[in-house]
Order: structure tokens, then C-alpha cells, then sequence
């Protein structure tokens, strides 16, 4: 399996209980994240969150889809978030709220490896145009979540991790897309190969 770890902060002009109170619901986050389709509440889990199971459902900005289980397994309000994700992705989401001034800081770090076989098999190349399409997810969800608290939100990616310039992205996914079609049509002549 591919493994990735991102990190990306959301500074907004807001206090720490509504930050607090927009991120530890769940299931609300379609309401300000465009690309969170839908939630599920597996589980409701304890009074204060703790072994609560969401189904998450997220479009991207390539061609494909993601759905992922998350336990969460630590909750501190109104300062730290941690869950286990399951499925097609599969690691830890730690999320820390703090008060900076007049500012709210949210980090995010995904530290998360893919389970499609097709993802490991294009991760060798595909890689910088997975953390493009992660870094794009992140910004559209920092934009969403400083509108939804009537503010305007800075994002930042990891400053350890330099951005992946254009041309690894144009070439990662050329190469991603000519593999999944190579391993797609494989697939086809199998299938048909089994059926006669």
C-alpha cells in the first residue's frame, strides 16, 4: 500500500468554540465542504465522541471517488480530534484547534496509506498528483469552513513538504491515467477470456 502523510492549517478570525462546534460535527460537514457528498453516523459511539463511526463519502478533483470509515478514538475539546479511518483510505486523522489572537488555527495531519489496488499501482508516479488532488480537498474545505463561520480563511500546506510543481503533476497523472486504462483493459480481456 502507498503511504502519505499531509499536514495543512486553516487560520480563520473566529474563537475556538465555534471552530470547535463547526468540526466536531461530523455529519454536517456536506453543509460547508463541497466535496464531502454525503455522511454517514455508523455508530454514535460515547457521550463524548469517543468510538462515534462516520461514513465518509468525498469527490475529488480527479476522476474518482473515496469512502472511508472514521473512529474516532480521542476527543479533547475543545482542542484535539483524533480518528482511525477504514477503507479506501486507511490511517490516522489528528486535528488540533487552537487560539492564536484573534485567530483560530486548525492542523490537520493525515497520515494515511490507499487500499484500491489501482492507486498502489500508479502511487510510483501518481503520487504528486495525489497530493495535489489532497492540497485541492484541503483549500476548498478551508474556504468552506471560514464561510461557514462568516469568515475568511488562510490555508497552508506543510512547509516541510514542498508543493508539487506543474510538470510532476501533468506527468504523474499522464501516467496514472495510462496505467488505470492499461489495468482497466487487462480486467476486460480477463473477464471475457473467463466467459467463453
Amino acid at each position: 500500500m502507498a503511504e502519505y502523510r499531509f499536514e495543512t492549517t486553516w487560520r480563520v478570525p473566529t474563537d475556538q468554540a465555534a471552530a470547535w462546534s463547526v468540526l466536531s460535527d461530523g455529519e454536517g460537514w456536506p453543509s460547508w465542504w463541497p466535496s464531502v457528498q454525503r455522511v454517514e453516523v455508523l455508530t454514535e459511539g460515547e457521550p463524548g465522541g469517543v468510538g462515534r463511526r462516520l461514513r465518509y463519502h468525498f469527490g475529488t478533483r480527479l476522476p474518482y471517488t473515496l469512502t472511508f470509515d472514521a473512529r474516532m478514538v480521542e476527543v479533547v475539546e475543545p482542542i484535539r480530534l483524533v480518528a482511525v479511518a477504514e477503507g479506501e483510505l486507511a490511517g490516522t486523522w489528528v486535528c488540533e484547534v487552537a487560539q492564536d489572537g484573534e485567530d483560530v488555527l486548525v492542523r490537520h495531519l493525515w497520515s494515511v496509506r490507499t487500499t484500491r489496488p489501482w492507486m498502489n499501482a500508479v502511487a510510483p508516479f501518481a503520487a504528486p498528483l495525489f497530493a495535489w488532488n489532497h492540497a485541492a480537498l484541503m483549500r476548498e474545505g478551508g474556504r468552506g469552513f471560514g464561510a461557514h463561520l462568516g469568515a475568511v480563511a488562510v490555508v497552508t500546506d506543510d512547509p516541510r513538504r514542498p508543493g508539487p510543481g506543474r510538470l510532476p503533476v501533468v506527468l504523474g497523472g499522464a501516467v496514472a491515467v495510462a496505467a488505470w486504462l492499461l489495468i482497466r483493459g487487462r480486467r476486460r480481456r480477463r473477464s471475457r477470456t473467463w466467459c467463453r
